[in-house]
């Protein structure tokens, strides 16, 4: 049983491009939350699913691919192949407001590391300084 998100999300959009699998996915089910996904996968010993990371609990198991298991720091190194990245983007050849360049320095300080994972997605990689 395959178990994902409704047409109209983007978590199914971003599946579906990264495995490049758009239009050949036959879903048993479309659900409207990735919660959703979870509890029913977690439900069904025959059904497989997807979600972010931060959205898995102990419910259910989550699946290596090509050997490499699905980890903060693989997904961060780019390692684990299914996943997909965010970029900032701003208007092209003009400088950003104070308040867009403050939001920038924030959204991309390590401070913002915990908001960022509560909200479903995996920080930066942040280099180490020796």
């Amino acid at each position: 049983m395959c178990i994902g998100r409704e047409a109209a999300s983007g978590t199914r959009d971003g599946f579906e491009e990264v495995t490049g699998t758009k239009d050949n996915c036959q879903y048993s089910q479309g659900l409207t939350s990735t919660g959703d996904v979870v509890q029913t996968v977690s439900s069904d010993p025959n059904a497989v699913g997807y979600a972010s990371i931060v959205s898995v609990n102990d419910t259910v198991k989550m699946v290596s691919v090509e050997g490499v298991d699905p980890t903060i720091e693989n997904i961060q190194n780019g390692d684990y192949k299914v996943q997909r990245n965010f970029v900032l983007v701003t208007k092209k050849d003009a400088p950003l407001s104070k308040a867009a360049q403050d939001f920038f320095d924030y959204a991309t300080n390590p401070q913002a590391d915990d908001l960022i994972t509560e909200a479903g997605a995996v920080p930066i990689k942040r280099s180490s300084v020796s």
